[in-house]
């Protein structure tokens, strides 16, 4: 880190004062091609510019053509994507007490037993 802000004081004193500024400021952030943004987000190149063009993804549009990204805008494209976790599973041999649900579900008829229907269709005749 020491080496680089010297190399950029040193550029500070022999260039302009404007490029040394972009220059200090691309040291802070640098941008990342389609290819490497792809690799990052472990996708292809395809599906990079496909996030870009759904405005899923931001990027940094230097042309038509040419599109950079910075590792904030990958960072936060990995975060607004991010899933809470689950809720934790409750082990039936943890908690013994609890009675274990039944197989296919709680059946039901409607608040009605089939034994019960039967007998009062028969009492309609």
């Amino acid at each position: 880190m020491a080496r680089g802000m010297a190399r950029i004081f040193k550029l500070m004193q022999e260039k302009p004062h404007y490029e040394a500024q972009s220059l200090a400021r691309a040291a802070k952030t640098q941008l990342l091609t389609p290819k490497q943004a792809a690799q990052f987000l472990m996708v292809s190149e395809r599906t990079v510019h496909r996030f870009v063009r759904e405005r899923k993804l931001q990027c940094v549009q230097l042309s038509p053509k040419v599109r950079k990204f910075t590792q904030a805008q990958l960072d936060e494209f990995i975060a607004s994507r991010s899933l809470p976790l689950p809720p934790k599973r409750i082990d039936k041999e943890l908690t013994p007490g609890l009675p274990s649900p039944r197989k296919g579900g709680v059946k039901s008829s409607g608040g009605f037993e089939r034994a019960q229907a039967l007998k009062e269709l028969r009492s309609w005749r």
